[in-house]
């Protein structure tokens, strides 16, 4: 008899759950009707958080706009629809420190014809970063990303990571003080347009990494140097069988004495493809170091480093845009 009590109890609890469970992961609109947490369910129509990987989240009301995480997310598609009137449903979407957002099916979509911003918070020193996943084929879309720098040093920034046959599409991403961005598998940056901030004192520059078969597509780069003195530079970075394809790379050299300039740098068999390379000149010479194994160097005086290592290859035209920016 209690042998069956307790199975009739097990049961019962499995269904309270699994319904429990239903009620609160699903598609949905967000109304904000609540607070403008992500994970409670009272701020989405109808009452369920979107937080699966067939979950599909619509945001275009015009309540509670600045929009946070409080556990880790994951959805097959963020949607911003045209708003139905005169409204603002520009939104800010913050991934919080510790936590992780995947998008992991369709990606974002934006018809809203408004900037929506995602925010990657950066460790606060005490726990970890947040991060911020696409997978599978998901597109980045049209939206604005910014990857947080810490508050202090020996942490991490805000991390972005493009996996699978992932896309940054047309949006704009700006990675801050020790803030990383990744592109792995046959991950592509689109035509996205990047800009890579050197860190202040004590802290790294941002930095964008392309490994395995990942391509810079057609995509616009901003590589900047460290804005003060103890501080460091960007880095963009090419290894494995990477491209930097048809891109547009800015590299912008250093004014601050002990700063060298942004750094570029091709590994293992990376290929700068038909990129255009772009250097600012500086004073600094000794901050130029070049390796290329299919070109003879010119005159170069730019306060940056390009260097290719092992079987690299420059291809013009990548070779030779060199270009004076004062």
């Amino acid at each position: 008899m209690k042998t069956r009590l307790r199975s009739y109890l097990f049961l019962l609890g499995a269904l309270t759950l699994a319904v429990a469970t239903s009620a609160h992961a699903g598609s949905a609109a967000w109304s904000g009707q609540l607070n403008s947490n992500w994970n409670v369910f009272e701020n989405w129509s109808p009452q369920t958080v979107p937080n699966g990987p067939s979950d599909a989240a619509t945001l275009g009301s015009s309540f509670n706009r600045t929009v946070y995480l409080s556990a880790n997310t994951e959805v097959n598609s963020i949607t911003f629809p045209r708003p139905a009137g005169p409204f603002a449903v520009n939104y800010g979407i913050t991934v919080s420190t510790n936590l992780t957002l995947t998008i992991s099916g369709t990606g974002i979509t934006n018809n809203s014809g408004q900037a929506q911003n995602f925010v990657v918070a950066a460790s606060d020193g005490t726990i970890g970063e947040a991060q911020l996943f696409f997978t599978n084929s998901a597109t980045a879309g049209s939206a604005i990303f910014s990857n947080n720098a810490p508050p202090v040093a020996g942490v991490d920034g805000g991390i972005t990571e493009f996996l699978d046959s992932t896309t940054a599409g047309n949006s704009t991403f700006i990675n801050n003080a020790s803030g990383e961005i990744k592109f792995y598998g046959n991950a592509s940056a689109g035509s996205g347009t990047f800009t890579n901030n050197g860190g202040g004192a004590g802290l790294f520059g941002g930095s964008i990494d392309f490994e395995f078969n990942s391509t810079a597509a057609n995509a616009t780069f901003t590589n900047n140097s460290g804005p003060v003195s103890g501080g460091n530079s960007g880095l963009i970075l090419f290894g494995g069988s990477s491209t930097a394809a048809n891109g547009i790379f800015t590299n912008n050299g250093s004014s601050v004495s002990d700063v060298g300039g942004a750094f570029l740098e091709f590994f293992v068999n990376a290929t700068a493809g038909s990129a255009t390379l772009l250097f600012s000149w500086k004073i600094r010479l000794e901050d130029l170091h070049v390796s290329r194994s299919s070109a003879t160097a010119t005159s170069i005086s730019a306060a940056i480093m390009l260097r290719a290592w092992q079987s690299a290859q420059f291809k013009e035209p990548a070779l030779l845009s060199w270009e004076a920016i004062i």
